[in-house]
């Protein structure tokens, strides 16, 4: 649920560690950056066997990682002989975007 004390938004990129976060992150999101000095940014890495959630505090652009889980989901299972996603697979993805809502 939306809080309309919070002020969320999304942004799609490729952030591989906490370098990127500093270097993409906050050079893409000059509204948020220059309107809180303190607020958590999260980023979900979808891959074909896991789906990891990282949650990072910026406090004065310093960038921590304060929350990490990675949970096994062979999303892409059987993929190379059916050239498709399994129905279980989707279903596992879809059970572990709901844990982190």
């Amino acid at each position: 649920p939306h809080n309309s004390a919070r002020e969320t938004q999304m942004f799609v990129a490729t952030l591989t560690n906490k370098k990127d976060i500093k270097n993409k992150f906050l050079k893409m999101s000059p509204s948020v950056t220059r309107s809180k000095k303190s607020y958590r940014l999260a980023v979900i890495d979808l891959g074909t066997n896991s789906v990891r959630l990282d949650i990072y505090a910026v406090n004065n652009k310093k960038v921590s990682l304060s929350f990490r889980d990675k949970t096994m989901i062979r999303l892409g299972d059987g993929v190379y002989k059916t050239g498709r996603l399994s129905k279980e697979g989707q279903r596992r993805c879809l059970r572990t975007f709901m844990k982190y809502g």
